[in-house]
């Protein structure tokens, strides 16, 4: 399963998704809590399902620039 949806819905699309067998890709934010986090994540375990999480702007141009910039010192 993959969720695009808002952030505020992603715990409990996770463990819903978790407690139906199914695995889980995510965009970040994955919670907006760490007690959220934490409930996700033992759903994932619990359910032994895969939950991976992702950023979509990972190489876009800003993204780009910030690392060129720390690499640069």
């Amino acid at each position: 399963m993959v969720l695009v949806t808002p952030h505020s819905l992603h715990t409990y699309q996770i463990v819903a998704a978790a407690e139906a067998g199914k695995h889980v890709f995510t965009e970040k934010p994955f919670a907006l809590s760490k007690s959220e986090a934490e409930s996700a994540i033992a759903a994932a375990r619990k359910a032994k399902i895969r939950l991976g999480l992702g950023h979509n702007q990972r190489f876009a141009p800003p993204q780009r620039e910030i690392k060129r910039r720390i690499a640069d010192g």
